[in-house]
Formats: structure tokens, C-alpha cells, sequence
């Protein structure tokens, strides 16, 4: 079964790096905007919003410690 991610929005958990930030760039490279959390590495999570925003894609972090 083929899923489209075009117009859909993913929430991300640990998107900052290791699994989650490949999940969240597969996602975007499949057309999904990306919201991603993360709990400590703003730099990171700076990074990786612009690549998701090179994507063409939007992107937000959100800075938590669940």
C-alpha cells in the first residue's frame, strides 16, 4: 500500500537527530510539513528546519522536555 504524505503534516518526537530527524526529512522528501520536537540541541534543530525549508516544505520546532 502506497501512502501519499503530499499536504499532510507529520508531529515528530526527538526530531532533532538519530531516527527522528531521518523520519522527518523522509517525511518531507514525501511531502509532508513537519512539526518536530526536540529537548535540548537548538542549533540542531536550527539546522534541520532548513533543510526541511529547502525541501519546500514548512517546518516548525518545538522545544520540550516530555
Amino acid at each position: 500500500m502506497n501512502v501519499s504524505l503530499k499536504g499532510k503534516t507529520a508531529l515528530i518526537t526527538g526530531g532533532s537527530r538519530g531516527i527522528g530527524r531521518d523520519i522527518a526529512l523522509k517525511f518531507a522528501e514525501e511531502g509532508a510539513n513537519i512539526i518536530f520536537f526536540y529537548r535540548s540541541d537548538e542549533r540542531l534543530a536550527n539546522d534541520l528546519e532548513k533543510i526541511i525549508n529547502q525541501l519546500g516544505r514548512k517546518t516548525m520546532a518545538i522545544k520540550v522536555d516530555i
